[in-house]
């Protein structure tokens, strides 16, 4: 096992898809964190085609059996363009409905004992409908409070200890599953998604967005994956799509609303893309492609993941030996980069000027903003020579390939980031467009990242932060 610390090592090592696989530790993951059986945790195995159209070279897996390939396939086309929108559209929808009719939020001050239990329960319920579709949080009431229990112990569910080691992590693992294999019978006895057409609609009551009736297309192809693996399927869909994006969400409202200059820049970002309701009556939308394109707010949700993102991207050189440098890595060897490495390293990042530091440990709201004749600013150590050429402040990644990489890097690269992103940007909009929050801390103060999910993805808030919350009027 190799961990190298050199940037440019990093951004080469993302970028050899065609020489590395992240296989190993997907099938480690589905293995142990997912609980797909053994039977068919074979197949994946076995599956050495990748993950785009056309196969490796060499492969011989039959094109129904792709697995990989169908994974990516469906959440890359049903997680981007309109579908997407749309999707994200419905989670706002959902978020903003749930908070508005909540008894105890209205336009007096409510205390509130703890803002992350608060937040992630209420933008969970929202992500659920918005996924999952109506039922599956009826079908399972206790699932809230299930899957982030799931979510605490997911490290050591990970290390695959036996199950007489661990009786409460499996016992939490299955509890989930089996609220999956409830959902799912229940969506297929409404409607057959074994067969999905073009005009099917994007997202219905039962199976929720389209991209689950296509997963369960090209599953009910695979003989080898039975109810267990089709639940351990989704239910890493679901760990996917909440257990981070929601801790993400929750440091950027929760940044947002500690300073309250910020909180004043980003309202009017969310205020300018606010847009009438379809709905006659209903209460103004927001625009998704708008205000996702807001440099300020890109910002922001791009330093949450900087300053808080725990992971180890794990790589294996399979074609044969792999030189980087004046490395050499074998053939089968795990390769480990830490996301937390790239993002402190002080040789790549801004850290501001002397007369206003802005220290790699802290949130800097504007790190990722180039700003017309200022080519100090941006993401990069170095000048940003784009500045000189700029009319308005721009959102800017360049150069941080090899820095910046909580969805992990080159063909391997998560597909659902798009989502993601949005759903972060979103979920801090809904606070700031229609509530005022008042955190009860002390001068100064710094809140913690919980080291104790590393290296499971992002950090959520350590902290217990009581607030206060009203409706604005």
């Amino acid at each position: 096992m190799f961990v190298p610390s050199a940037p440019q090592h990093f951004e080469i090592l993302l970028r050899s898809s065609k020489e590395l696989s992240s296989k190993t530790n997907q099938v480690i993951a589905l293995k142990n964190l997912f609980g797909v059986p053994k039977g068919a945790l074979k197949y994946y195995e076995a599956d050495d085609s990748g993950s785009q159209p056309k196969p490796l070279p060499g492969s011989s897996i039959k094109p129904e059996n792709r697995i990989f390939f169908h994974q990516h396939q469906s959440t890359h086309k049903y997680l981007n363009g309109h579908a997407l929108n749309l999707m994200t559209e419905r989670l706002v929808e959902s978020f903003s409905k749930q908070l508005r009719q909540a008894q105890d939020i209205t336009e007096e001050w409510t205390d509130m004992p703890d803002f992350w239990l608060w937040f992630r329960g209420n933008m969970f319920q929202a992500s659920v409908e918005a996924l999952f579709g109506k039922h599956m949080l009826r079908l399972n009431p206790s699932l809230v409070d299930d899957f982030w229990e799931y979510d605490r112990q997911g490290l050591s569910i990970l290390k695959g200890l036996p199950r007489w080691m661990n009786p409460s992590g499996y016992a939490i693992r299955d509890k989930v599953m089996n609220s999956i294999k409830k959902w799912h019978k229940f969506a297929s006895d409404h409607v057959d998604a074994t067969k999905v057409a073009a005009n099917d609609p994007e997202w219905d009551e039962y199976w929720g967005a389209k991209v689950f009736k296509a997963r369960q297309e090209y599953m009910a192809a695979m003989h080898f994956l039975d109810d267990d693996a089709k639940a351990g399927e989704d239910l890493g869909f679901m760990f996917a799509s909440n257990a981070n994006a929601i801790p993400a969400a929750g440091w950027m409202a929760l940044h947002t609303f500690l300073d309250p200059a910020l909180l004043e820049r980003a309202r009017k970002d969310v205020e300018d893309s606010l847009q009438p309701s379809s709905d006659a009556g209903a209460p103004e939308t927001l625009n998704i492609p708008k205000l996702c394109s807001k440099p300020l707010l890109q910002s922001m949700y791009a330093e949450a993941l900087r300053l808080n993102t725990g992971i180890v991207v794990g790589r294996t050189p399979f074609n044969g030996p792999l030189r980087v440098g004046e490395w050499l890595f074998p053939k089968g060897q795990m390769i480990l980069l830490s996301s937390r490495t790239a993002a402190m390293n002080a040789e790549i990042w801004n850290t501001g000027t002397t007369d206003e530091p802005h220290p790699l440990d802290t949130f800097w709201a504007d790190r990722f903003v180039v700003y017309p004749d200022r080519p100090q600013s941006g993401p990069l150590k170095n000048p940003a020579p784009q500045a000189e050429k700029l009319e308005a402040p721009e959102y800017s990644m360049r150069g941080l390939s090899g820095a910046w990489f909580p969805y992990g890097g080159g063909l391997g690269m998560c597909p659902g980031r798009h989502f993601a992103k949005q759903e972060v940007i979103a979920g801090m909009a809904v606070l700031v467009a229609s509530f005022d929050i008042e955190l009860k801390v002390p001068n100064g103060f710094v809140p913690q990242a919980d080291m104790n999910y590393f290296p499971m993805g992002i950090l959520p808030i350590k902290d217990k932060i009581p607030f206060r919350i009203r409706k604005r009027v």
